[in-house]
Order: C-alpha cells, then structure tokens, then sequence
C-alpha cells in the first residue's frame, strides 16, 4: 500500500509542477491534499503495526488451522488446542484448503487488561483508526468538493466509516475495534443486532485500497 500511497503522491506534485490553470486555482488544496496523504500514508503503517502486535499478543484470539492431507480443522486459543474437528469429504482423495480468513478479534479500548503492552495496544489502535478516518474523510471531501466542484462526496468507504460508525453513532452503541490478518484493524465489529443502521466496516485495507483507487480514477480528468 506504501507504494500506492508514494505514486498517487508523485502525482499531485506532478500537477503542482505544471503551469496550468487548474493549478493557479487549486495552489493551496493541492498543498493540503498531499500533506494529508502523507499523514495517512505514515497513519496507515502505524496501525498496520498496532494490528500485528494486538494479534500476536491477545490472550482470547482463535487461531485455526487445517490439515489438509487429513481434512482435521483445528482451533487452538493461547496455542492450546481447545477444539478440533474431521471435516467430511465428497472425494476423500482430494485434500481440502481453507478459502481465506475473516476472522476479526474484538475490543473495547476501556476494558482493562492485566498486560500494560496490550492495554496500550487497544489504546493507541482504537485513537489513530478513527483519527485515520477523519482525514480520509476529508481527504476525500477535497477531491469530490474543493477539487472538482462537486455537491457532496460519493460516499465510499472511508466517509460511510467515519459518518455511520464514528461521527454519527446510536443510543447504546458498543465502543468496539477490531483486529484481522485478513482485513486490519476496524470500526465497530461489535453491534447491537436492533441497531437501525446496519452498515458494517469492511477493514482498513480494503477502505484505503478504494480511497487511493478512487482518488487516482478523479485525477485522470485533471
């Protein structure tokens, strides 16, 4: 992703270093709109670390295995082996594989913790997602708004994140994050099943993948 983050950056500076109208105009969003990339950019490997270091060190977290010559699925929480089960084949000759993981790790940053590293871990993960998605959001808004002109932004990952899960929450809202090998960290994992808004974080890579992709499809018209 670092690498996608430094193109879309050489980019911008490459429009900066013209001599056109659009530039005379936008001078001063352009400025903001790279400082802003850098931060995410720099945010954006923080948490990665913060996610790795949350999954290797929580006490709770399942790891699953399988073996796919037997077709044995595994489950072991704290490397002890706490269930394990014989998946039945169609064709016992051909071995099975797991298609992927989702699984995602839940918390909340109050809950207390015995281990100060894993307190601080929560702590510090749960602070910069969301400070994360403030700046994507208006990251965003000045692509959609300041650049090109528009009404209101599309609303893509990263402001659905930030309006529906950070900024605009519900009576009773669980204060949850999450952590996944598969997904990085998230947003409210944890829901209440008769919250109204039913929207779901799909995860940080999968928001900031889109955010760049978008962001780099509005600056061919430029």
């Amino acid at each position: 992703m670092k690498a996608d983050f430094l193109s879309l950056i050489e980019r911008l500076r490459s429009i900066k270093d013209s001599d056109s109208d659009f530039l005379k105009t936008h001078a001063n969003s352009l400025d903001e709109l790279i400082s802003r990339l850098e931060v995410l950019s720099r945010d954006f490997e923080s948490l990665e670390g913060l996610n790795k270091k949350y999954l290797e060190i929580d006490p709770l977290r399942m790891e699953v295995s399988l073996d796919s010559d037997t077709g044995i699925l595994t489950l072991k929480q704290g490397g002890i082996v706490v269930h394990s089960l014989k998946l039945n084949r169609a064709n016992p000759d051909v071995p099975v594989q797991l298609a992927g993981k989702s699984d995602v790790s839940s918390f909340t940053p109050s809950t207390k913790e015995e281990n100060d590293e894993f307190r601080s871990i929560k702590t510090n993960l749960a602070a910069e997602l969301e400070s994360f998605y403030y700046n994507a959001s208006k990251t965003w808004d000045l692509i959609e708004k300041t650049l090109l002109g528009k009404k209101n932004s599309e609303f893509i990952g990263v402001k659905m994140v930030r309006n529906k899960l950070i900024e605009h929450t519900e009576h009773g809202d669980i204060f949850s994050f999450g952590a996944s090998e598969e997904w990085g960290p998230s947003v409210k994992p944890t829901q209440l099943t008769n919250r109204k808004e039913k929207f779901h974080d799909k995860g940080l890579r999968v928001n900031t993948k889109e955010l760049l992709e978008k962001i780099t499809e509005r600056l061919k018209g430029i």
